[in-house]
């Protein structure tokens, strides 16, 4: 459940987690700004080591980490991507 301040929800946003040609594990949630991620279940890909959620497919902010638990506070307002970065 998302958080409520005051007499009113706070708002919140739908992320989509773009696997990167990965399978099974969490697609969508949702982020309110200034809140802990929810942690999400992890894909798979043959022959790769999950190595967290991204908003670059290169480089970029970590928001999720190998395990799928959230690394930092939620920080964008509007509909969002993050990507899947892989080790192989």
């Amino acid at each position: 459940a998302l958080p409520i301040l005051g007499s009113g929800y706070v708002p919140s946003y739908r992320v989509t987690l773009d696997r990167c040609g990965g399978c099974n594990g969490s697609v969508t949630l949702l982020a309110a700004v200034g809140y802990a991620l929810s942690p999400v279940e992890v894909p798979e890909k043959e022959g790769y080591v999950f190595d967290g959620y991204w908003n670059d497919k290169t480089g970029g902010t970590q928001y999720y980490n190998s395990d799928g638990e959230g690394v930092r506070t939620w920080d964008v307002a509007s509909a969002s991507i993050l990507y899947a970065h892989w080790k192989a």
